[in-house]
């Protein structure tokens, strides 16, 4: 899909250009214009219009020519592990609420024990690196 065709296909889902756009639920952090090459081949899907509405994939691309624009999505799960005290709002109904509260809280802690244990090991390197200073 081309940046021409994206735009056309969100303007047909969107006329009002008001919604969410995600990468499935995921909510998009930024977006930027990349090689074609950078971090392995771009894929493309060959479409035919015979084919369509149905299932018109016939074919597929690897190629490492030209630029990309590259869609990077950031999960509130990987925002909490960048920041534990984010701020997290619930506007969701009661029946779903206690579910998602408990993800996040989750979160948190994992990111608080992932923190603990690095600054430990981090600690431990540094008294390693003193110890094996040759006076």
């Amino acid at each position: 899909m081309t940046t021409n065709e994206l735009i056309i296909a969100l303007k047909e889902a969107d006329p009002s250009g008001k919604l969410d756009v995600t990468l499935g639920k995921e909510p998009i952090h930024f977006v930027e214009c990349m090689p074609a090459y950078y971090d392995g081949c771009l894929q493309r899907l060959v479409h035919s219009k015979n084919k369509e509405p149905y299932y018109d994939i016939v074919g597929a691309i690897y190629t490492d020519k030209g630029n990309h624009v590259n869609i990077h999505g950031l999960s509130i799960q990987d925002a909490i592990y960048e920041n534990e005290d984010l701020p997290v709002s619930f506007l969701i109904s009661e029946s779903r609420d206690g579910y998602y509260k408990e993800k996040v809280e989750n979160w948190r802690k994992h990111s608080h024990d992932v923190e603990y244990e690095t600054h430990r090991y981090m600690e431990k390197l540094k008294e390693k690196e003193k110890s094996d200073v040759k006076v």
